[in-house]
């Protein structure tokens, strides 16, 4: 098995090294709206992509790329629905995403659309439970006047589908201005427990615990993104 991992290895890099053609750097700004989450705005270096192109065939391109968000806060699926789960419950977190698409190409002109489709991952930094949602969400499932939670989870690698739209504007032969519109599908298991403490008032304050095991992050949105290629 290693053996055939290997001459797969080595076949796919003799590929590239006779196809490879050519490769131009896209540097811009990218913007994530997450599904029922938080907009975020991109921190340095902002987004990265370098397209490439094999042979003289430029219909079909390979587009690596990269960015770093700083994301206000994301949803949670697999929360039974008998909870009144309304608003973003994990964040705010730093987000490295790293993603690489397969990508048809149609040339019009000056105007290159490339038609994008492969998979991403991502890996969330010092994310933490968002306490008022989540406060809020157990207090009203309870029908509590007020509630206190200590919620844990476990920060996993995000992965999942991309696809999307880039449109490459020729200057000249060498400078493009290139938007696009992209949508993430993905997302990692959270295994979301804890306890929480609350009651009506003039009652004895309860104390609970809850398990969510088919809790995960809900890692899907909108990014909209405008690139220079050099």
């Amino acid at each position: 098995m290693k053996g055939i991992r290997n001459v797969s290895l080595i076949t796919i890099f003799i590929l590239l090294s006779v196809f490879y053609k050519e490769s131009r750097a896209q540097v811009g700004l990218c913007y994530f709206f997450p599904e029922q989450g938080t907009f975020s705005i991109p921190l340095a270096p902002l987004s990265y992509s370098q397209p490439i192109v094999f042979g003289g065939f430029r219909y079909i391109k390979l587009i690596p790329g990269g960015s770093v968000y700083n994301i206000g806060g994301m949803s949670v699926k697999g929360i039974p629905g008998e909870y009144p789960n309304h608003k973003p419950l994990i964040g705010p977190f730093y987000s490295v995403l790293l993603s690489v698409m397969p990508a048809v190409s149609i040339p019009i002109g000056p105007i290159d659309l490339d038609f994008c489709g492969g998979y991403f991952g991502a890996y969330n930094i010092m994310p933490r439970v968002m306490q008022g949602n989540m406060d809020e969400m157990l207090r009203n499932y309870e029908g509590w006047d007020a509630c206190t939670s200590d919620m844990h989870f476990k920060n996993r690698i995000n992965h999942g589908w991309v696809f999307g739209l880039s449109v490459s504007i020729w200057f000249n032969d060498e400078q493009a201005v290139a938007p696009g519109l992209f949508y993430y599908m993905g997302g990692s298991k959270l295994d979301l427990a804890g306890t929480y403490t609350g009651g009506k008032a003039g009652q004895l304050l309860e104390q609970k615990s809850i398990d969510f095991p088919a809790s995960s992050l809900n890692y899907r949105g909108f990014e909209v993104q405008i690139a220079i290629q050099l």
